[in-house]
């Protein structure tokens, strides 16, 4: 029998991470950093079944969204985010 997997992980600038590319390769779309003005494409990635990224209330879109959270800290070493991945055993049903 498996066992499902759970893990945290913060998004730091510290380590070169941005959380517009972590969006955009969770949700497998296109998200440009309106910060650096780079765009982080993951269009082609499969195996994305489901993600939940915007928080209740949110009326904007993704991107609006992940560039709230980059331009809410200024400190080169800040946290813009927190990663939360769920895996579940293959042998569910979807």
């Amino acid at each position: 029998m498996a066992i499902f997997h759970f893990h945290v992980s913060a998004i730091q600038r510290s380590k070169g991470q941005t959380a517009v590319a972590a969006a955009a390769y969770i949700s497998g779309q296109r998200l440009k950093n309106n910060r650096t003005e780079e765009v982080h494409d993951y269009v082609r990635r499969g195996g994305v079944l489901a993600h939940s990224l915007k928080p209740e209330g949110w009326d904007g879109t993704l991107d609006e969204l992940v560039n709230e959270m980059e331009n809410s800290e200024q400190r080169k070493n800040s946290v813009v985010g927190r990663s939360l991945l769920l895996a579940l055993p293959h042998e569910l049903s979807a």
